[in-house]
């Protein structure tokens, strides 16, 4: 497998996860709706994950042509 499957894959399995302790959670609270609070809680850990992937990566920069090359020597 490539490492793009297996990245994938555990990210599946980290989902199912948080999904399962959020149901738990939904459980023992003795909630009403707990479909709406795992939604809920998914969509709010959905964006809190995108903004950290957002603002960890680095930013692109744009390869360097000759001129750039030939100033710095």
């Amino acid at each position: 497998m490539s490492k793009k499957t297996i990245k994938c894959l555990a990210w599946f399995v980290v989902g199912q996860i948080s999904q399962i302790v959020l149901a738990l959670v939904a459980n023992v609270s003795y909630m009403n709706r707990p479909i709406l609070f795992c939604a809920a809680a998914g969509f709010l850990v959905t964006v809190a994950i995108c903004a950290g992937a957002k603002l960890a990566a680095p930013e692109k920069k744009e390869p360097a042509g000759y001129l750039e090359f030939a100033r710095e020597k």
